[in-house]
């Protein structure tokens, strides 16, 4: 089983939702690959997270009883209501319901922000899957022009003076799309920074907002997406919150 085939079991993993023969076989890849195993442990936080918070979408009370009322008059009635009425109807009374869970459904956190949070954990273990070391930004920009995967020039940043030391990077893939994946770190904890052009990768929503940035905590990590123009940059960091954010505001500040 390769990383990408696990990606799209993760879920099933989590839920339970696995053949024994996919269990076993997922197993034995989680066992032996440090990348999947992260994953996984972030996607069962991102469920426990959305069980103690109560987001688990319900439908609102009586919902379910009145489209049941309104199915059973239509069928009810055969010689007054055509078929294609009443299927128009069936799907009408669908539509609505959709529209009552949206707004709950938007408070679940994106599995984005489980890849995110699972970068972090990753390096956390290890750095070895850099394919640049190096502390200076112009040597790891130049690096990522060299693939021909990246087409912009601020790729990378010099943080050295909120206490954060870069180590290296790597192209790694986002939702499919080819994104830096550049790390530093601190005295307090690791920080990954994914950049990408805006609208590329669809953005998670309803995080805290601090000036033109949104912050979303999940777990022991910190995410931070931050809109620098033509590019998007996320921070994901275990470097304690409150303390990740001080240091946001005074980037933000300068």
């Amino acid at each position: 089983m390769s990383c990408v085939e696990y990606r799209e079991l993760v879920a099933a993993h989590v839920d339970g939702r696995l053949s024994p023969d996919e269990q076993r076989i997922v197993e034995a890849h989680v066992a032996t690959c440090a990348r999947c195993r992260a994953l996984h442990q972030a996607q069962v936080r991102v469920k426990s997270l959305l069980r103690e918070r109560s987001l688990r979408p319900t439908v609102p009370p009586g919902l379910k009883e009145h489209l049941l009322a309104r199915l059973q008059a239509s069928e009810g009635t055969p010689g007054e209501r055509p078929q294609w009425q009443r299927r128009l109807l069936v799907g009408a009374l669908a539509a609505g319901l959709l529209l009552a869970l949206v707004p709950m459904l938007r408070h679940r956190q994106p599995s984005m922000l489980a890849l995110l949070a699972a970068d972090v954990h990753e390096v956390s273990g290890s750095t070895a899957m850099l394919e640049k070391r190096t502390e200076k930004v112009a040597e790891l920009r130049q690096f990522y022009r060299s693939t021909g995967k990246i087409d912009f020039e601020r790729s990378a940043d010099d943080f050295s003076v909120f206490g954060l030391w870069l180590v290296g990077g790597a192209i790694r893939p986002l939702e499919g799309v080819p994104t830096t994946f550049t790390v530093y770190d601190s005295a307090l904890g690791k920080v990954v920074c994914r950049r990408f052009r805006v609208g590329a990768v669809r953005l998670p929503e309803g995080g805290q907002r601090v000036g033109h940035n949104e912050i979303f905590a999940l777990g022991d990590v910190t995410i931070v997406v931050m809109n620098l123009g033509d590019i998007i940059c996320t921070l994901a960091t275990n470097i304690p919150h409150d303390e990740f954010v001080r240091r946001l505001a005074g980037a933000t500040s300068m």
